[in-house]
């Protein structure tokens, strides 16, 4: 992956970070709105991806609100986090579960949100803005 596919520069001061590949859970896609029978995933389990970042200078992040969010169902959950550690640092953890290998019909749903939750840090990107040095 070529460094311009990674970082984009969105303006003078601010950047994009491409989240893409970056958790790469194991997720069960299954088309909720067709199925009609139970779902039977291979194991029920928990990945989790813990990602320090440093900088060669002081940042600010600026789109923590967009990256944060948990969904919570019988399923499972889908937690992701991005903070600011220090000026030159930022942390961004996702963790991904799945509670049971069977999932019945009517909770097929509960499935759906946890993937396309985990799904859409790839699409949001990390925003962070140079810090001017005064």
């Amino acid at each position: 992956m070529e460094e311009a596919d990674v970082l984009t520069k969105v303006d003078e001061q601010i950047y994009q970070l491409s989240l893409a590949h970056w958790f790469e859970h194991q997720l069960y896609r299954v088309d909720a709105d067709q199925r009609s029978l139970n779902y039977f995933v291979p194991y029920a389990g928990i990945d989790a991806f813990n990602y320090i970042i440093e900088f060669d200078q002081e940042i600010q992040l600026a789109n923590k609100e967009n990256i944060d969010q948990k969904v919570v169902n019988d399923c499972g959950s889908y937690n992701i986090s991005a903070n600011q550690i220090n000026p030159k640092m930022i942390s961004i953890r996702a963790k991904y579960i799945i509670k049971s290998n069977h999932i019945k019909a009517d909770s097929v749903s509960d499935l759906s949100d946890l993937n396309r939750a985990a799904t859409r840090a790839d699409d949001e990107g990390l925003y962070f803005q140079i810090v001017s040095n005064k």
